[in-house]
């Protein structure tokens, strides 16, 4: 399902995931500008800018799910890497509640339970649910710390 979010709310998430102390953020039709909170160091404030300015002043909708799932394949993971991502994936799998939740527990289901598939298969289905997973939460495939050099957004600016 796609859902939108505005570049305010987007934002927000980010720096609030990043730990940075945010008063408010302001849209001023041009750009965003974050307001920190006291006691903010210079470089939470860089920070906060950055992803302003990634941000941009439109909104955000979640991917396509094939989407999500052909920017982690472009992205050459090598097999260790696919597994650290299933790895850090698939314990949050059962806890999610987002609109995914039932595809969620099959693809689950598939890439670990049932017998008689083929790895590449298996593979695929555990692909299919980090990428249903990544919609859901779309920045958990950004920069994790499990994997700084991943970024694949679950989301993207509404066209």
């Amino acid at each position: 399902m796609i859902t939108r979010k505005t570049a305010v709310a987007r934002a927000s998430d980010l720096i609030a995931a990043r730990g940075i102390p945010l008063a408010w953020l302001e849209n001023t039709g041009v750009q965003l500008v974050a307001h920190l909170a006291a006691g903010a160091t210079q470089q939470q404030q860089a920070d906060a800018d950055a992803i302003c300015a990634a941000t941009g002043v439109g909104d955000w909708q979640s991917r396509n799910i094939e989407a999500i799932k052909q920017a982690l394949l472009a992205a050459g993971l090598t097999t260790q890497q696919q597994a650290t991502v299933w790895t850090n994936t698939q314990p949050l799998l059962l806890a999610s509640k987002g609109f995914n939740e039932d595809g969620l527990q099959a693809m689950n289901f598939v890439g670990t339970a049932i017998g008689g598939l083929t790895t590449a298969e298996k593979n695929q289905a555990r692909l299919l649910a980090v990428s249903m997973y990544a919609q859901d939460n779309p920045y958990h495939l950004v920069n994790p710390s499990w994997m700084p050099s991943l970024s694949v957004p679950g989301d993207e600016p509404v066209p």
